[in-house]
Order: C-alpha cells, then sequence, then structure tokens
C-alpha cells in the first residue's frame, strides 16, 4: 500500500515515473515527426525527363514489342503485392499474440485475489515464467515496428517525345520491372525478421504458460501445514449474557492477530 512506503521510496518511485514518461514523451515526438518525411517529395525536373528520354533513344531498338515486358511487370507487381499481403498476415498473428498475453496477465491479476496465498509465492519457476512472457511481448512489439517501402515513381517518363510514342513501352516497362523487383527483394528479409520474431515468441508464451502451471502444481503439493503457516491465524474469543424471560442475546467479541 502507499501508505506504508517510506518517503525516500515515495520519491524514488516519483523519480522512476518521471524519467520513464519524459523518455516516452521525445520518442513519441521524434517518431511522429518522421511520419511526414517526403510526404512532399517533388516530380521530376525537366532535365531529369530530358535525360531519361535520352536513355531510353540509347536502348536497343529491339525493344518495341509489348506482350513480354507487360507479363514481366504484371508479375513484379503480384510478387510485390503477394509480400506484402504475407506482411500484413503477420502483423494480425503479432497482434492477436500480443491480446492473448494482455488477457493472460488480466487473467492472472483476477486471481490473485481468489489464490493470494499461492501468487504471494515468488518462486524461481515463477519468475522465470514472468521473463518468458516480458521477451515475447518485446519480440512482438519489435515485429509490429512499421515498415516503410518505397514506390517506383513514374514521372521522370512524363515527357511529351517518350509519352508521344508507343515504341518507347517496353522500355518503360524494363525500368518499372527493375524498379518493382528492387523493392519486393527488400521486404524479404522483412519478412523472415518477423516470422521468426513470432514464432519465438509463440514458444516463448508456450513456456511460459507450462511454467506457470508447473508452478501452481508445485505450490499444490506443499504440505497443508506449510501453507497453514504462511496463513494470517485469528484467535476470536466472545463473551455474552442471555437475560431471563427475554429474548435479547448481547455478545462481545474481541479478535487477536498473529
Amino acid at each position: 500500500m502507499i501508505a506504508d512506503l517510506t518517503p525516500h521510496m515515495m520519491w524514488l518511485q516519483w523519480v522512476i515515473a518521471g524519467v520513464v514518461a519524459l523518455v516516452g514523451i521525445v520518442a513519441g515526438i521524434l517518431y511522429l515527426a518522421t511520419i511526414n518525411a517526403g510526404k512532399h517529395q517533388a516530380t521530376a525536373t525537366k532535365t531529369q525527363r530530358r535525360e531519361t528520354y535520352d536513355a531510353l533513344t540509347t536502348e536497343s531498338a529491339k525493344l518495341s514489342e509489348f506482350d513480354t515486358p507487360e507479363f514481366l511487370l504484371n508479375a513484379a507487381v503480384d510478387l510485390y503485392e503477394r509480400k506484402h499481403s504475407a506482411m500484413a498476415t503477420l502483423d494480425d498473428k503479432a497482434q492477436k499474440l500480443i491480446a492473448l498475453i494482455g488477457g493472460g496477465a488480466s487473467i492472472f491479476a483476477l486471481l490473485g485475489g481468489l489464490t493470494g496465498t499461492l501468487h504471494a509465492t515468488l518462486t524461481p519457476l515463477l519468475v522465470l515464467a514472468i521473463a518468458c512472457f516480458f521477451v515475447a511481448l518485446l519480440l512482438l512489439i519489435l515485429a509490429l515496428r512499421p515498415v516503410e517501402t518505397d514506390i517506383p515513381t513514374v514521372t521522370e517518363f512524363n515527357s511529351v517525345p517518350v509519352l508521344a510514342s508507343p515504341d518507347y513501352r517496353a522500355k518503360v516497362a524494363r525500368r518499372m520491372i527493375e524498379a518493382w523487383q528492387e523493392i519486393t527483394l527488400g521486404l524479404t528479409p522483412i519478412l523472415r525478421r518477423k516470422g521468426r520474431f513470432i514464432f519465438v515468441s509463440m514458444l516463448l508464451v508456450v513456456a511460459g504458460a507450462s511454467l506457470l502451471l508447473a508452478n501452481f502444481m508445485v505450490l499444490m503439493q506443499e504440505k497443508p501445514s506449510d501453507l497453514q503457516s504462511r496463513a494470517t491465524i485469528v484467535r476470536v474469543s466472545c463473551r455474552g449474557g442471555v437475560q431471563k424471560n427475554r429474548n435479547n442475546i448481547s455478545l462481545i467479541c474481541e479478535g487477536n492477530t498473529r
């Protein structure tokens, strides 16, 4: 209880809470400030468009048919969308695991009132179980870390000579295929990292639950005398009197705790 804390401990808790709050506010402001990064990117300049046109002009004249480049471009975009969908699936799993850990912690705290003697016993199994849940929660938060990916820009191709001739379709498609493929390859290590974080978190959740169950079973196997020795013994002595020819009964009880 707060009333039982010494002034030194109270000030220490206030200092710790203040430092944590200050760090959280600064980190939140810095993170939110990066959201608008790249929001107002400018389109390609005339020089860039001219350089792109010159580069397309110098490419092989055999790149005029659009059937094969169109197929590869669609495949590149589809591969990116598949990996992006897989990332969303992993994020959904991580969120569900976080909800599971939060719900389990709430139930554990709720049952503390029913099994207060067992919960008050700090055992190595209980400490290890809490550590497993904490590490699992930390890994899940890392797995949910936002991922920022770039999208290929097309304004460099937006010049009159390029748009006026259909012969540039295949050449533009080739460059877009390279751009989409580069972005897709960047998602591969992110997907692997997310998957491994979530898998290890699942193992830690299972291990933590198993340790909690083992801790509960071990404490339940203790001798009744051990549990009784930890309980508070209250002795109550009562004295009373009954008056004759009346139905009134008075009792005075006093309790001593030891």
